[in-house]
């Protein structure tokens, strides 16, 4: 049976699934009869310009054995195929806010903020569809200061209200809450899906970029405790490699640290007070804390390796304080 071989490369390529064909059939596609050098040539030529593969190899069997054509191995990524970061990536923005409805009396609204030291509540009118403003402590006093001496929420009510939707960027939605102090999340349907507020943002940018903040103060620490000992041709021996060159310590990676550290020789010279094994040992654990923090694992960094992170510059603060005393 003759097949259309331009045809199964696209379905191929389109949905990256592997078909059946027979040598015999796979080079009669191409007009062939044997597998003669040439012949090859053309069929493998065909296979790389369109990235297939055969296997096993159309030489390996019979010809009119079964053999799969598929894509060649795509490179895969742990990041979303949505890169940006959204509001509701927090949890704050993904949990129902307390609320209060426009008709209740102002007690009810301020027994709520005082028990869960809130700032502000959204107020609905009738359903969590129809959020209509909010009342918090600055709303009420101003109220106050302009002689409204109501028991009544609706009196107290500010109705310009930051909204944002589920899937606003994140970076956006800093810069709302920013101006606003806070801002309430919508659903689709527009009834209450979360609240944010500028402690919701700061804490998720500390956790976030902390990481980075330490690992910038770790370096600075390591190149501290190598600066003017070690010699620049040492470094092109230990640390270069292929064409790179590297002619002083800010040009290191965070291997050519443990390569550093690691050599017995270079270590006398550097007069730390530490135990080399133990030193390197622990510098390699932090490499591969490194490795996730720069390639941006979607988990982001659990506690256990922020911890060890932290202790580890910690105990970089003391080595090189005592060192340069």
């Amino acid at each position: 049976m003759e097949i259309d071989i331009e045809k199964i490369a696209k379905e191929i390529s389109a949905d990256k699934k592997p078909r059946k064909i027979t040598p015999r059939q796979l080079f009669n596609a191409f007009g062939f009869e044997r597998r003669t050098p040439g012949n090859c040539y053309w069929v493998d030529k065909f296979l790389n310009d369109n990235s297939l593969m055969v296997t096993p190899h159309y030489n390996d069997v019979w010809i009119d054995e079964f053999i799969s054509i598929d894509h060649k191995p795509v490179a895969k990524t742990e990041i979303p195929i949505d890169p940006i970061r959204r509001i509701n990536s927090l949890d704050s923005a993904n949990t129902i806010p307390s609320y209060v409805n426009n008709d209740a009396p102002l007690l009810a609204a301020t027994t709520i903020m005082q028990s869960y030291d809130f700032s502000q509540l959204p107020v609905i009118n009738g359903n969590v569809r129809n959020l209509v403003g909010y009342i918090s402590w600055k709303t009420i006093s101003k109220a106050k200061i302009n002689g409204i001496n109501s028991d009544m929420v609706k009196d107290y009510i500010e109705p310009d209200v930051a909204t944002l939707s589920p899937d606003t960027p994140l970076i956006q939605a800093i810069e709302i809450v920013k101006k606003h102090d806070f801002a309430v999340v919508l659903a689709k349907d527009k009834s209450l899906y979360g609240i944010v507020t500028a402690t919701d943002v700061t804490t998720q940018f500390i956790e976030e970029s902390e990481p980075f903040v330490l690992l910038s103060e770790l370096e600075g620490h390591l190149r501290n405790l190598l600066r003017d000992k070690i010699l620049v041709e040492d470094l092109k021996k230990l640390c270069c490699k292929d064409e790179q060159e590297i002619s002083s310590i800010d040009e290191m990676t965070f291997g050519d640290y443990v390569t550093i550290f690691g050599n017995e020789k270079q270590w006398k010279k550097l007069k730390i007070a530490a135990d080399r094994k133990t030193f390197v040992e622990e510098l390699e654990v932090i490499r591969g804390i490194r490795n996730d923090v720069m390639h941006f694992r979607p988990s982001g960094l659990d506690d256990g390796k922020k911890e060890l992170l932290k202790r580890f510059v910690d105990y970089l603060r003391v080595l090189v304080h005592y060192k340069h005393d």
